[in-house]
Parts: C-alpha cells; sequence; structure tokens
C-alpha cells in the first residue's frame, strides 16, 4: 500500500495507523452498510476524520486543494443546510424526519474525500479485501438459501428486517421468476472487476466472470445487464491488444447476441407491463407533473424530507430510486456541485483507465435507477475513483 508522504519514524506509524482505519471504515461501510450489526462505521470515520487531521498538522508541507476544500465545504455542510431551511421558508409541513435526516448527513462522509487528494491515498486498493468478502458472502448465502429453503426464508427476514442490509427471495420479472440475494453494496463490485481487469492477464478476466456471476445473482436487472456489459467491454479490450481482427469478430458477436437478447428479453425486463418498470415510469410521470408546478422550488430544491406525488405508487412519496431526478428536486440548482464532483473524473478518464472509467460509469448509470448516491454507499464509490484518479501521482512509504 502507498501514500505520499515524507517523514520520520513517527510520521510512518501515522500514516498506517490512518490507513487502517480508513480501511475499517471501508470494511464496516461495504459489508454493514447500515451499520445496524456492528455499529463502528461511524466510529472508523471519526477516528480517520482525527487521525488524518493530525497528519496535516505534522505534514505541514502538505498542500491543500483549495477548490476541493471550497467544493467539499458547500456540498458537505451549505448545501444540506440550504436544503434545510428551505422546507421552513416555504412551509412545508408533510417532512419525513428520517428522510430529511438521511440528506443532511449523506454527504459527510465526503470530509474524507480531502486526505485521500491530498495523501494520494489509493482506495481502489483499500476496498478490494472488503469486497472479495462480500463476494463470497453473497455466494455463501444464495448457495445456502437456494440448498434449505427454510433457512433462507429466515435469513431474508435476518438480512432485510433486522439488519436492513440485504434482500433475498424470488424476483418476479414478469412471470420469468429469479431467486436473488441483492446485497445494498454489491453494486460496488464493479470498482472491483476494474481493478482485477486493469491487470490485463487472462486471469483477470475469469476473476471478472467470478464477479460478474455475483452481480448477476443480485438479480437487478441494473447489477445484471451492466455486469454482463463489463466484462464483454474487458473481453474486447483483453483482445484488441492482442489480436485486432479476433477483437472486432468478438465486437459484432457480442451485438448480435445483444440484439436477440433484448428481443426475446423484452417481455421480461423490459416491457412496461413489468411492475418494477411500471413503478419506474409512474415515478417519472409524477416528477413531470411536480417540476410542472414547482415555482422557484425548481431553483432552489423542494428541501430535504419534502415529498411528491407519484403514480408509481399512487400516494406521496419522500423519496424514490431515481437518484438524479430525486436529488434535483429536493436541491434544485444546489446540486450542481456535487453533480460537478460525480462528472468530474468522466473528463480525467486518461487519467483513470480504461477499465476504471467503464467502472465508473456503469455506477453512475446503475445508480440513476436505484437510491445509490445519497447514501453511505455513493459516497464510498467517489471515494474510490478519487483515490483511483489521484494514484497516478503517489509516492511510497
Amino acid at each position: 500500500m502507498s501514500m505520499t508522504y515524507n517523514g520520520s519514524q513517527g510520521m510512518f506509524s501515522l500514516a498506517r495507523l490512518f490507513l487502517l482505519s480508513m480501511w475499517l471504515f471501508l470494511a464496516f461501510s461495504i459489508l454493514d452498510p447500515v451499520g445496524s450489526v456492528f455499529r463502528l462505521k461511524a466510529v472508523f470515520f471519526f477516528t480517520s476524520c482525527a487521525i488524518s487531521g493530525a497528519f496535516y498538522i505534522a505534514c505541514m508541507r502538505a498542500k491543500i486543494n483549495r477548490n476541493l476544500l471550497i467544493s467539499l465545504f458547500v456540498i458537505v455542510f451549505i448545501v444540506p443546510f440550504l436544503s434545510y431551511i428551505v422546507v421552513y421558508l416555504c412551509d412545508v409541513s408533510d417532512v419525513d424526519p428520517l428522510i430529511r435526516t438521511q440528506y443532511l448527513v449523506a454527504f459527510i462522509p465526503l470530509v474524507l474525500l480531502l486526505p485521500v487528494v491530498t495523501f494520494h491515498l489509493p482506495v481502489q486498493r483499500l476496498v478490494v479485501a472488503p469486497l472479495l468478502l462480500l463476494c463470497v458472502l453473497i455466494f455463501l448465502v444464495f448457495t445456502s438459501s437456494v440448498l434449505n429453503l427454510d433457512f433462507g426464508h429466515g435469513l431474508a427476514k435476518f438480512l432485510d428486517q433486522k439488519i436492513s442490509a440485504a434482500k433475498i427471495g424470488i424476483r418476479d420479472f414478469n412471470g420469468f421468476l429469479v431467486y436473488m440475494v441483492y446485497y445494498k453494496t454489491s453494486v460496488l463490485l464493479v470498482f472491483l472487476m476494474a481493478y482485477f481487469a486493469s491487470s490485463r492477464s487472462f486471469f483477470s478476466l475469469l476473476v471478472c466472470f467470478l464477479i460478474t456471476i455475483i452481480m448477476v445473482i443480485s438479480a437487478t436487472r441494473a447489477n445484471a445487464i451492466i455486469g454482463i456489459g463489463i466484462l464483454g467491454s474487458y473481453v474486447f479490450f483483453y483482445l484488441r491488444d492482442r489480436n485486432l481482427v479476433l477483437s472486432y469478430l468478438y465486437f459484432f458477436s457480442c451485438v448480435v447476441i445483444a440484439i436477440f437478447a433484448v428481443y426475446f428479453g423484452h417481455k421480461y425486463f423490459f416491457s412496461s407491463d413489468e411492475i418494477s418498470n411500471q413503478i419506474k415510469i409512474g415515478h417519472i410521470n409524477g416528477y413531470v407533473e411536480y417540476f410542472k408546478s414547482a415555482g422557484g422550488s425548481i431553483i432552489y430544491g423542494a428541501g430535504a424530507g419534502s415529498g411528491f406525488y407519484t403514480p408509481g405508487y399512487h400516494k406521496i412519496i419522500y423519496s424514490s430510486e431515481l437518484s438524479y431526478l430525486e436529488i434535483y428536486r429536493v436541491y434544485g440548482l444546489l446540486a450542481l456541485p456535487f453533480l460537478g464532483l460525480l462528472l468530474f473524473p468522466i473528463f480525467k478518464y486518461k487519467r483513470l483507465g480504461r477499465e476504471f472509467t467503464i467502472a465508473w460509469l456503469s455506477y453512475l448509470l446503475i445508480a440513476g435507477t436505484n437510491p445509490l448516491l445519497v447514501s453511505s454507499t455513493g459516497m464510498v464509490a467517489i471515494l474510490i475513483i478519487y483515490g483511483k484518479l489521484m494514484d497516478r501521482y503517489r509516492g511510497t512509504y
């Protein structure tokens, strides 16, 4: 593991302690996303903040990116505060207090982005072990649940109702039934695929294939389709680096297979008659109607915890899985700094490399139809991609 700094043995120990604290924070964020099992995610977040603060003081020559500092201050503190104030200024009476709290604290983990960028912390490598453990966990839960349905039923109650970390059960795609194990942080496996694919070896493709199986097990359209798409892209890169003609034959074969897959799978996965799609379409219609009558809130947002009526559920809801529309509804133009933070790595694709660029674009696509941005999972994803972005300039102990 590496991290840029120059100093004495004491500084070395402090740096190692910071890496350990960050690793534990990331591990608990991935494996215990809600913090209802070990309750240590917040502990190691504040520990990491404290140690990084001490490291800043010790490294007097450490250069802090002022633009990043200002951006983070706005995103983490100013935007949530203003969204809180908007609710009172607009006299919004119907507010969900839990959702409001979520929007107020969701961006706080981004505080760690400052030491990640300043000290070139390779977050994309720190998360490898926790994500591999997540793969093993999902696979064991899936196989044990399939082999013993009673056990799977009891496990489903524990993971969903007790700790709110995963969902286990039968997913109905318009009559096509699939047994699923959906873990909330499984979307982060796109970065694990990118990490291994970066070595550009045949073995790395085999590992990516196994990870893709884990993503398919989650039985969400986005995870499965994007996972298969990422694997296909990495195979294409592998072939192109070795045989250009073979790579283009492979590409056209994939296009043909994709066309047939969409044609035959449309009824089950893409039809507007499918329940999940009906809900999403209803939400979109709800957003359209809301924005038509939003008035000034289309500029400054509806505020944290506010709701809107959606035909998807035929009632008022306070948050939806259509993340980008929801972020704009809540924050309005105040969301621009955060959206800019998401888009910035795309323009640095040469520094990210093709594998992580695809992983980041894939994550943003999946997050568009799942509540994976304004959450600890979204913040971890940002830390990972910015850690990779700074990796080119890292130093070594």
